[in-house]
């Protein structure tokens, strides 16, 4: 489906995000990224990001490096 992903946030860890399928335009603070499958995208602790899901669709396995899952919403 396309257009879906979560709203502005960030969390207090860093977050790996793994394309499986598929791609998505991703807000990393102030850059626009496109991710495909195959690409390994970081985002570092405390950063706002975001990312929406292009025709076709998206698939990825995102990885928080903490015991527990912390997001803090921006609106």
């Amino acid at each position: 489906m396309e257009g879906v992903g979560p709203r502005l946030h960030h969390h207090r860890t860093r977050r790996r995000s793994s394309s499986g399928a598929g791609t998505a335009t991703f807000t990393i603070g102030t850059d626009t990224v496109v991710g495909r499958a195959g690409q390994v995208l970081v985002v570092p602790a405390g950063v706002a990001h975001k990312f929406r899901t292009a025709p076709g669709g998206y698939e990825a396995v995102h990885i928080h490096a903490a015991n527990a899952f912390d997001t803090e919403w921006l609106g």
